[in-house]
């Protein structure tokens, strides 16, 4: 019967956008938008409810959509390096999250001697180090390394901080990424939640610095 089917299109247009607004917001919100704008305009063509319908529904899909593809949340996968900052310091966010946050920056090879901060300076960009070792340095002094998979610059991430120690890379094979501080703070600004986590990402990373510089003061 005619009605039994206009019913059930209608219903599982409903029925997504419900169930996607209870199990999440963000881009399950958008996914579900994105099959009930296809389910609507599918049903106005099969029953001629009119053209501008169609195109609502269609287009309700569309920018919806559009918005998944341009974030990196529809499905998305991380590359070795990626993946190995996801695993080490974003393990709570998803795959496609991580990919939107390390998107924000670079990755770059880099060589023995560059410095990522200064003693004493302003800390301009958060860092992750994937491949190589650089050194940490007080008053010109050697006081430990940080090594693949370490991050440097967390300081960034607080108002007027300044680098408690200088870190220069020792290795002429390096590869890192980074993000600059203004870019950094203006994306966390409109992700709250990968904000969060990389916030405790960067308190757990300077916890695990000083209980690693106080092992070594202690072998010293």
């Amino acid at each position: 019967m005619p009605w039994v089917a206009d019913t059930l299109f209608i219903f599982t247009a409903i029925a997504l956008l419900l169930v996607t607004s209870v199990v999440g917001g963000g881009r399950w919100l958008r996914q579900g938008l994105v099959l009930a704008g296809a389910a609507l305009a599918v049903d106005a063509l099969m029953h001629q409810r009119g053209l501008f319908i169609a195109m609502a529904g269609g287009l309700l899909a569309l920018v919806n959509l559009l918005a998944l593809l341009r974030s990196g949340s529809w499905s998305r996968t991380l590359d070795d390096e990626a993946d190995g900052f996801h695993r080490r310091h974003l393990s709570r966010l998803t795959k496609a999250e991580a990919r939107l946050l390390i998107d924000q920056g670079t990755f770059i090879e880099a060589r023995a001697g560059e410095e990522l901060t200064r003693e004493g300076e302003p800390v301009e960009s958060l860092h992750f180090l994937a491949r190589g070792v650089a050194a940490v340095l007080i008053d010109n002094a050697i006081v430990g390394r940080v090594g693949p998979g370490d991050l440097i610059g967390e300081a960034c991430l607080l108002p007027d901080a300044r680098a408690s120690a200088t870190v220069r890379l020792a290795d002429d094979h390096c590869r890192l990424w980074f993000i600059p501080r203004d870019r950094l703070t203006a994306f966390l600004a409109a992700q709250p939640r990968i904000a969060a986590e990389l916030n405790a990402a960067t308190s757990s990373a300077l916890r695990d610095k000083l209980e690693r510089a106080n092992r070594e003061r202690a072998e010293a």
